[in-house]
């Protein structure tokens, strides 16, 4: 049976804590990772609702995307809803990891990911980001490639809305002319806002990201 830690440890093989932004904080969250897991969960976010469906399906391993802590908590005043479901976690042996920037950043990543739902070739790094602790590879955030046919602004951002299955998204039209056609494209998971100009210098007719 796996163990946190073995579980853990092959994982950051993939996605080095070390490929982090100096702001994050990817890692254990909470728990014991010598403990075994017999159930799995993953989440975008650990909130008070995510941690009550995984009490009641036994979990022993909860696996996010964004870190539960990334401030240090002032006291355990279990009257404050944050310490409360801490307590909760602890209570049923729950350990919490999070993988964030690193699992952006890692070759085969996030952004590979995005990257392949929309069927970009050619791609490359959109941010330079050193290299690789593991593998020796370069790595960075974000991706720039070549879309698979041309679009203009409307199709492209009906096609966005088909393969990430949203019902809505924001456009924010750089230009008037909406029907320029749209071959080279940015993508970048989460908050993108400061790399747009980053995305421009790189060619890009469109630039897709999480939070503007």
């Amino acid at each position: 049976m796996t163990t946190g830690n073995e579980l853990i440890q092959r994982f950051e093989q993939f996605a080095s804590p070390q490929l982090a932004e100096s702001w994050d904080n990817p890692g254990l969250q909470l728990g014991n990772p010598d403990r075994p897991i017999n159930r799995l969960m993953t989440t975008l976010d650990v909130r008070p609702a995510v941690v009550q469906e995984a009490i009641k399906q036994d979990v022993d391993f909860i696996f996010a995307h964004h870190p539960v802590m990334f401030h240090p908590a002032k006291n355990l005043d279990t009257r404050i809803p944050q310490n409360e479901m801490y307590a909760q976690l602890l209570n049923h042996g729950i350990t919490v990891y999070a993988a964030h920037t690193n699992l952006d950043t890692a070759n085969g990543g996030m952004n590979d990911w995005l990257a392949a739902r929309l069927r970009l070739t050619n791609l490359e790094p959109l941010v330079e980001a050193g290299i690789d602790p593991v593998s020796g590879q370069p790595v960075g955030m974000g991706r720039i490639g070549t879309l698979n046919g041309s679009m203009n602004a409307r199709e492209f951002a009906q096609y966005c809305m088909r393969i990430f299955n949203v019902n809505g998204l924001r456009w924010l039209a750089a230009s008037a002319d909406l029907d320029k056609p749209i071959r080279r494209v940015a993508v970048l998971g989460g908050a993108g806002q400061d790399f747009w100009q980053t995305a421009v210098k790189k060619g890009a007719d469109a630039y897709v990201t999480g939070d503007v």
